[in-house]
């Protein structure tokens, strides 16, 4: 069987699409208690009850619950969509490598220009951590994604795809 009848690439839209055949009403939870309020000591009560007894009491709406939401806040939003739009451009780039890489068409030469993307987005995504707070979840996430594009060019530049 080919790639494409097995994987249905190329087949009409009209094909594609999705067929439901069993509909069924509306789904109904029974009522606890004849009022339809859960009886008390519940998991639900116990889990809240345990929640409370750990912070002693319950924090203002809208107060953040950890210091990773408060440094969250503290960075512009111009900063954490630059990092996702950098981190999410490198792992796109690295798939488009990784495609060229497997193609066997392609001579080392024809791949350099991966190669110095990469390396110009490691800078970009490291220049983007250095302004992000260290302990920020971002920080992170863009150091990882630095870190994988600045191997996959050193590879391909000391030679390991050839």
């Amino acid at each position: 069987m080919a790639y494409d009848e097995q994987y249905g690439v190329g087949k009409n839209r009209e094909d594609q699409k999705m067929k439901i055949t069993d509909i069924r009403g509306p789904q109904t939870v029974p009522q606890q208690g004849a009022s339809g309020e859960a009886k008390a000591g519940g998991a639900f009560q116990r889990l809240l009850e345990a929640r409370l007894a750990t912070t002693g009491s319950v924090g203002a709406a809208g107060a953040p619950s950890s210091s990773s939401e408060v440094t969250a806040g503290t960075v512009p939003a111009e900063l954490r969509l630059q990092g996702l739009e950098l981190s999410e451009g490198a792992l796109d780039l690295l798939d488009r490598f990784q495609a060229a890489l497997a193609d066997g068409r392609f001579a080392a030469r024809d791949l350099e220009p991966f190669a110095a993307a990469l390396e110009d987005r490691t800078a970009a995504l490291l220049a983007v951590r250095d302004r992000l707070p260290a302990d920020h979840p971002l920080s992170a996430v863009v150091d990882q994604v630095a870190a994988v594009a600045y191997v996959e060019a050193a590879k391909f530049r000391r030679g390991d795809y050839s």
